[in-house]
């Protein structure tokens, strides 16, 4: 059965459009998480400086040593499927950071966050902590003076998020 070119063209466009829609989202959050993970984690650093100055406190100073840290978390809750502060092994931030070449802090901290979608993940990231008592305290802790930040995505749709505090 042929149809008349007009119904084709249509049939055409139609179908031509829906098959491209529908691989988009998969093809925009693999892209995110194979390339944008670093403007992931900047954008969260911009909203939480915000927050801060906002209520007149110190912008925290970015460390990439606490930031490969806070990635390697992420990674870690995503690859060994938990979520926490404290690891299957019993590790809490003090010993990650222990394991690094910053010698002398003070005091450390830590905010977790996942997600199994990226639309808006640093607003909602930032958003949900600020509406926890804790992760707010966190953020808004007058002593931090240095963060880092680390996102990891993996293949089934999860991102998760580290913010590590420190004070010198």
């Amino acid at each position: 059965m042929r149809l008349p070119p007009f119904q084709f063209i249509v049939l055409t466009a139609f179908f031509g459009i829906f098959a491209f829609s529908s691989s988009t989202p998969a093809q925009r959050f693999n892209e995110q998480f194979r390339f944008d993970t670093k403007e992931l984690e900047s954008d969260i650093y911009a909203r939480v400086n915000r927050q801060r100055t906002r209520r007149h406190l110190n912008m925290l100073v970015w460390d990439e040593r606490l930031a490969r840290v806070a990635r390697d978390y992420s990674r870690q809750m995503s690859k060994e499927s938990f979520f926490g502060h404290v690891d299957p092994r019993g590790k809490a931030v003090q010993d990650r950071i222990g394991r690094t070449d910053i010698i002398s802090w003070r005091k450390v901290g830590e905010n977790l966050f996942w997600v199994a979608d990226l639309d808006d993940f640093g607003p909602l990231a930032v958003s949900k902590w600020m509406a926890s008592p804790t992760h707010r305290d966190n953020i808004l802790d007058r002593e931090w003076t240095t963060t880092g930040i680390g996102v990891w995505c993996n293949d089934d749709s999860r991102c998760y998020a580290t913010q590590i505090f420190l004070t010198d």
